[in-house]
């Protein structure tokens, strides 16, 4: 019976009584005071630029340490893992804005489809490589991807 009233609380999500002056809603219920949000907001704003401002970095070094795994997986011919690490690259790379790393990616994506006589897959990364290779004015990419396509 008395068993719900001593239940822990579990943090953050503090069911508040409707108290005097105090908002009928529990979630961050202290929140309310003008000088509370002040601290918090500030607080995430710096947080927000932190992860804003190391993003760049990390990504670029994400992006190689993939590269090096995709590399070793070639090596010893495990294409499948090193298709599914190539296609992190792209999404990594895509979402830092990284056109030359995707570009890269995709270029060793088609050749290795290319190369394993899955020429379906080598059309649908030479498409994507492509429009990425004219909008960076790559002429080695172009070339390769006409090429791999026989123009």
């Amino acid at each position: 019976s008395n068993y719900k009233h001593h239940q822990k609380a579990q943090p953050g999500l503090i069911i508040a009584y409707n108290k005097v002056n105090e908002p009928p809603f529990g979630f961050f219920c202290n929140f309310y005071r003008p000088y509370m949000k002040t601290y918090f907001l500030t607080g995430m704003f710096f947080l927000q630029s932190l992860i804003l401002l190391s993003q760049p970095a990390a990504t670029t070094a994400n992006i190689s340490q993939l590269q090096q795994e995709a590399d070793r997986h070639i090596q010893r011919g495990y294409f499948d893992s090193a298709k599914t690490t190539l296609e992190k690259i792209i999404h990594t790379a895509s979402n830092g804005k990284n056109k030359r790393a995707e570009a890269a990616a995709l270029q060793q994506l088609a050749d290795m489809m290319q190369q394993t006589g899955r020429l379906g897959e080598m059309r649908k990364y030479d498409s994507s490589l492509l429009q990425i290779a004219q909008q960076l004015k790559d002429t080695a990419g172009l070339i390769a991807v006409y090429n791999r396509n026989g123009v």
